[in-house]
């Protein structure tokens, strides 16, 4: 499998010997595109990190493999472009995708200036073919979310992620709330999973200020390696 922007290439398969090197030509034809400009304060954006993303990027792969769910346990994927696509604004704002619209017919486009300090996005239809995304000041807020997970006793590994922005994992030490700052003030929706697996539905609600909410986790969340587990990986037991 290969990709380019702009650019459909067929999936050859290959047969691969340690012995005989393989030479391959890959023929690239057009392909249906999404573009667009990205402009503050009317004029043109450069350098904006611009993201294409399928609302379900498990789904989107998987149309695109033309295969059902338990093909993700034939090997380890990594994320295609059919499913999430990121690239720069060039000197006049301009960017291009493949609209890959066959694998998800609603998209959501978004745009982010070099600085961080503005953003524009907006949800695209497989009829969309040019966009305009005028970025606005962030309002960065000074609302705060405090998540506390009652019951649990060792440290708890997190992937944080707000407005479809991920942060790196990290690990929360115990006894401690997640505290989430300089939120806006206004309307979130809050949804818990473990493993994959919702373990709340989701919940809007309006933070101003600070907004503390009590999760209640999953038994083998709160007690994850047992003491013989811990030990063994020269741990001292319960939590250090």
């Amino acid at each position: 499998h290969a990709f380019r922007s702009g650019a459909r290439i067929p999936t050859k398969v290959v047969s691969l010997r340690a012995d005989r090197p393989q030479n391959l030509v890959l023929s690239l034809s057009p392909s249906p595109k999404l573009t667009g400009r990205v402009t503050r304060d009317g004029e043109p954006e450069v350098a904006a990190l611009v993201r294409l993303q399928a609302p379900d990027e498990v789904k989107a792969s998987l149309n695109y493999f033309q295969q059902p769910s338990y093909y993700l346990e034939s090997g380890v994927l990594p994320l295609l472009p059919p499913a999430h696509q990121e690239t720069f604004s060039d000197e006049k704002g301009e960017f291009a995708f493949s609209a890959w619209a066959e694998t998800s017919g609603v998209r959501f486009l978004e745009a982010r200036s070099a600085d961080g300090l503005a953003w524009a996005g907006r949800l695209v239809d497989a009829g969309d073919e040019t966009v305009e995304l005028a970025l606005e000041e962030v309002d960065l807020g000074n609302s705060t979310l405090a998540l506390t997970f009652p019951g649990r006793w060792q440290g708890l590994p997190i992937e944080l992620s707000i407005n479809g922005r991920r942060f790196d994992r990290s690990v929360l030490p115990p006894h401690e709330p997640l505290v989430v700052s300089e939120l806006p003030s206004g309307r979130w929706k809050l949804s818990v999973d473990w493993h994959g697996n919702p373990i709340r539905s989701p919940q809007i609600f309006r933070i101003e200020g600070r907004f503390d909410q009590d999760i209640d986790l999953p038994q083998e969340a709160i007690d994850g390696q047992d003491e013989e587990a811990w030990r063994r990986a020269g741990r001292e037991f319960p939590y250090n």
